[in-house]
């Protein structure tokens, strides 16, 4: 074919994994997970079929007389013979076909340590246990995750054994392409066109097609079938698909429309690999769709975007087992969005969505709104409360942020004004702290705002401080009664300020 020569045939899996190499300069990274899947496949006889792998050999001279061809250098020695049809019409090779017989020669060492028999290609077993480099003289231009597995599991003769078909092209080491401009190319360059050739010419298949083509015919793949030759994720992703009519969410119609097989099974897989959860309720999803749907609504450019990994990331921070998002949060996680044009990202995969997110979320978590007055009578009480989260930051050696937060630029000396910066820094705050001690009015007010953004969720993110100046009087005589239910932490002076908030600090955030 061109320029090179092309051997095909057959051989064991084992041995041509003993005899070749990847070439890191142009084969990708192994993926540990693919080549897990690549094991299963591989062991599973069922539907085990894959192309040819294909493999390189550099030469240093070509004679293209296919009728005549030989081969002979201090690696490989090969020989040819010439097979006679009488149909004219045979398509191998007109009349007559090339039986190629390839021998790797003495210099190679096969067998065990103190052997030095000569065994010719095919014939296991290669491998040399102190060195198996000595033995890999072929590229692997494709095919590299299969001859891989094949390299860990040499133990398992189902691998090893496995007949596999191959493809060895012998390239000149440098030709020219072509008389009048005198290209010259080498076998690495080849390879690397080869390898481009092979792995990036073709049209991949659509996700979507390939969903619809597994999951939408229940008559070819039962339910057991999916589970056990795919995985969960698809025979879950049907039985929603069963369940759901996508078309009544109108805001989400740019996303599902034409993505509605790819978005149900890439949703059940993200929810099994990070949650390890069992199929949800399709009630549950549906509800959490049409919550979804309305933040669409209030959001235009959402709901024109295309990006169905953007709307799993929704449904994901909305269903899943560790602290679900309200829908007060899955609306600041939409304002993020489109703040920061993430709705823009070409990649539809979900998870890098997610993993941005949760980064701010755990960023704010840690953040520290400290409510006070600030000025020079209470300035012990704010370096008692800064001391201790600075002492838990280097102690703990972690890398967790504690951020005390202040807005104290005013010429009252007095805490500060309840503007739009104080609410945004109040709403976006893991914890808030308060320092009731003196009666401050704007102190209150900011506790009242952060109570009445918890109002309808389970949060308990407000620590009030009181410093004990009346000891007979009741504590709600002190800070007021509609504060009861709020976790209160007294104190008679700084040091004892310091334990007590130490100790609360460490189990609000589950630090030991």
């Amino acid at each position: 074919m061109g320029n090179m020569v092309c051997i095909r045939g057959f051989a064991k899996l084992g041995d041509l994994a003993n005899i070749s190499i990847a070439d890191e300069s142009y084969q990708r990274d192994l993926i540990t997970e693919h080549k897990q899947e690549v094991l299963d496949f591989l062991r599973e006889q069922e539907t085990l079929f894959f192309p040819e792998i294909i493999l390189s050999y550099s030469v240093d001279e070509l004679v293209l007389d296919l009728h005549q061809f030989k081969y002979n250098d201090k690696h490989l020695k090969i020989t040819t013979k010439t097979n006679k049809y009488k149909n004219k019409q045979d398509a191998r090779g007109k009349d007559s076909m090339q039986i190629a017989t390839i021998n790797i020669t003495e210099n190679i060492y096969f067998g065990f340590k103190g052997q030095n028999n000569v065994k010719g290609f095919g014939q296991a077993p290669f491998r040399r246990k102190d060195d198996k480099s000595v033995n890999e003289i072929f590229k692997r231009i494709d095919g590299n995750h299969r001859l891989s597995a094949a390299d860990e599991e040499i133990k398992d003769n189902n691998i090893q054994d496995l007949i596999t078909p191959f493809c060895l092209l012998l390239l000149p080491k440098q030709f020219e392409t072509n008389a009048n401009t005198f290209e010259e190319l080498t076998t690495d360059k080849l390879e690397k066109t080869i390898f481009h050739n092979i792995n990036y010419k073709h049209i991949p298949l659509k996700k979507e097609h390939h969903y619809k083509m597994m999951i939408g015919d229940e008559t070819v793949f039962t339910d057991t079938n999916l589970t056990k030759n795919f995985g969960e994720e698809y025979s879950s992703a049907r039985c929603y698909l069963n369940e759901f009519n996508y078309g009544e969410f109108g805001n989400l119609k740019s996303a599902l429309v034409d993505n509605k097989y790819t978005f149900t099974h890439d949703l059940q897989k993200l929810l099994l690999d990070k949650d390890g959860q069992q199929r949800k309720g399709s009630k549950d999803i549906n509800q959490t769709l049409k919550l979804i749907n309305t933040i669409y609504g209030n959001h235009p450019i959402l709901s024109k975007h295309k990006h169905y990994g953007l709307l799993i990331a929704f449904v994901y921070f909305a269903v899943r087992a560790n602290k679900s998002l309200s829908e007060k949060e899955l609306n600041a996680f939409a304002t993020w969005v489109v703040d920061n044009f993430v709705y823009k990202i070409s990649q539809k995969d979900a998870n890098s969505i997610i993993a941005m997110y949760e980064n701010i979320i755990e960023k704010r978590y840690k953040e520290i709104f400290i409510s006070m007055d600030f000025s020079t009578k209470y300035q012990a009480t704010y370096q008692a409360i800064k001391g201790v989260i600075n002492e838990i930051n280097t102690d703990l050696q972690e890398n967790i942020k504690l951020y005390p937060m202040r807005i104290d630029q005013f010429q009252t000396g007095y805490s500060y004004k309840l503007d739009n910066e104080i609410f945004k820094q109040i709403e976006q705050c893991g914890l808030m702290i308060a320092d009731l001690s003196n009666n401050n009015v704007n102190v209150y007010q900011e506790v009242g705002f952060a109570m009445g953004l918890n109002c309808n969720s389970d949060n308990e993110n407000i620590l009030l401080l009181k410093q004990d100046s009346k000891q007979d009087e009741s504590v709600d005589s002190e800070v007021g009664f509609n504060l009861r239910s709020t976790k209160q932490l007294r104190f008679k002076d700084t040091e004892d300020l310091r334990q007590s908030l130490e100790s609360e600090l460490l189990k609000y955030y589950e630090l030991k």
